[in-house]
Protein backbone atom coordinates (compact mmCIF):
# COMPACT_ATOMS: atom_id res chain seq x y z
CA UNK A 1 0.00 0.00 0.00
CA UNK A 2 1.51 3.77 -0.89
CA UNK A 3 1.35 6.18 1.58
CA UNK A 4 1.09 9.62 0.76
CA UNK A 5 2.92 12.88 1.62
CA UNK A 6 2.32 16.45 1.16
CA UNK A 7 4.84 18.65 0.97
CA UNK A 8 6.31 22.23 0.03
CA UNK A 9 9.51 22.65 -2.22
CA UNK A 10 10.55 26.38 -2.47
CA UNK A 11 13.55 28.19 -3.72
CA UNK A 12 16.54 28.94 -1.10
CA UNK A 13 18.71 30.83 -3.94
CA UNK A 14 16.89 34.51 -2.44
CA UNK A 15 18.31 35.70 -6.47
CA UNK A 16 17.46 36.29 -9.99
CA UNK A 17 15.80 32.73 -10.25
CA UNK A 18 12.80 34.02 -7.65
CA UNK A 19 12.21 36.95 -9.92
CA UNK A 20 11.76 34.59 -12.78
CA UNK A 21 9.54 32.28 -11.55
CA UNK A 22 7.58 34.53 -9.65
CA UNK A 23 4.91 32.76 -7.31
CA UNK A 24 5.99 29.36 -9.16
CA UNK A 25 8.85 29.44 -6.90
CA UNK A 26 7.04 27.71 -4.22
CA UNK A 27 5.43 24.49 -4.98
CA UNK A 28 2.89 22.84 -3.51
CA UNK A 29 3.47 18.82 -4.47
CA UNK A 30 1.52 15.89 -3.37
CA UNK A 31 3.16 12.61 -4.27
CA UNK A 32 3.68 8.79 -2.70
CA UNK A 33 6.49 8.80 0.34
CA UNK A 34 8.29 6.41 -1.89
CA UNK A 35 9.01 8.99 -4.58
CA UNK A 36 12.92 9.24 -4.16
CA UNK A 37 15.17 12.38 -4.16
CA UNK A 38 16.55 11.74 -8.12
CA UNK A 39 12.71 11.30 -8.66
CA UNK A 40 12.06 14.68 -7.58
CA UNK A 41 14.73 16.17 -8.51
CA UNK A 42 13.81 15.25 -12.65
CA UNK A 43 10.33 16.56 -11.68
CA UNK A 44 11.44 20.12 -10.59
CA UNK A 45 14.09 20.16 -13.71
CA UNK A 46 11.30 19.23 -16.16
CA UNK A 47 9.23 21.83 -14.72
CA UNK A 48 12.17 24.38 -14.24
CA UNK A 49 12.62 24.01 -17.80
CA UNK A 50 9.12 24.51 -19.02
CA UNK A 51 8.62 27.46 -16.86
CA UNK A 52 11.96 29.91 -18.22
CA UNK A 53 10.94 29.21 -21.81
CA UNK A 54 11.08 32.17 -23.63
CA UNK A 55 8.43 31.20 -26.88
CA UNK A 56 7.84 34.89 -27.36
CA UNK A 57 11.76 34.83 -28.32
CA UNK A 58 12.42 34.89 -32.37
CA UNK A 59 16.10 33.62 -31.99
CA UNK A 60 14.99 30.56 -30.13
CA UNK A 61 17.59 30.80 -26.67
CA UNK A 62 16.40 29.23 -23.52
CA UNK A 63 18.41 29.23 -20.42
CA UNK A 64 19.57 25.92 -19.35
CA UNK A 65 18.83 24.51 -15.50
CA UNK A 66 21.46 22.37 -14.10
CA UNK A 67 22.62 21.12 -10.88
CA UNK A 68 19.30 21.02 -8.97
CA UNK A 69 19.90 20.23 -5.24
CA UNK A 70 16.77 19.62 -2.94
CA UNK A 71 16.96 20.54 0.57
CA UNK A 72 15.63 19.98 4.35
CA UNK A 73 15.76 22.33 6.68
CA UNK A 74 16.62 20.73 10.12
CA UNK A 75 17.60 22.72 13.40
CA UNK A 76 17.97 25.50 11.53
CA UNK A 77 20.93 24.36 9.27
CA UNK A 78 20.00 23.15 5.23
CA UNK A 79 20.86 19.62 5.09
CA UNK A 80 21.05 18.13 0.50
CA UNK A 81 19.48 15.43 0.29
CA UNK A 82 20.46 12.70 -2.17
CA UNK A 83 19.70 10.53 -4.67
CA UNK A 84 18.07 7.26 -3.84
CA UNK A 85 17.01 8.90 -0.49
CA UNK A 86 12.95 8.78 -0.61
CA UNK A 87 10.65 11.02 0.99
CA UNK A 88 9.67 8.30 3.80
CA UNK A 89 13.40 7.79 4.72
CA UNK A 90 13.26 12.38 4.66
CA UNK A 91 10.47 12.50 7.39
CA UNK A 92 11.95 9.35 9.67
CA UNK A 93 15.48 11.19 9.48
CA UNK A 94 14.56 15.35 9.57
CA UNK A 95 10.26 15.86 9.90
CA UNK A 96 9.13 13.14 12.56
CA UNK A 97 7.70 15.10 15.14
CA UNK A 98 6.59 17.69 12.90
CA UNK A 99 3.03 17.95 12.16
CA UNK A 100 3.43 20.13 9.62
CA UNK A 101 3.43 18.84 5.65
CA UNK A 102 7.16 18.48 4.99
CA UNK A 103 9.14 21.23 3.19
CA UNK A 104 11.82 20.61 1.03
CA UNK A 105 14.13 23.48 -0.76
CA UNK A 106 15.61 23.56 -3.98
CA UNK A 107 18.36 25.78 -5.92
CA UNK A 108 20.23 25.62 -9.28
CA UNK A 109 22.51 27.04 -11.48
CA UNK A 110 21.18 29.31 -14.67
CA UNK A 111 23.24 29.14 -17.71
CA UNK A 112 22.55 30.53 -21.39
CA UNK A 113 22.23 28.49 -23.55
CA UNK A 114 23.89 28.93 -27.00
CA UNK A 115 21.26 29.69 -29.77
CA UNK A 116 19.87 26.78 -31.33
Amino acid sequence: MMHHGEGLISNISGNILVDLLGEKSTRYIKTCLEASIDHLTKFMELRLKVELEKPEEENHLSDNVENIKLFVQYSGEYFELTGPETLEMVKEDYWKKNTKPLELFYNFDLTAAKEV
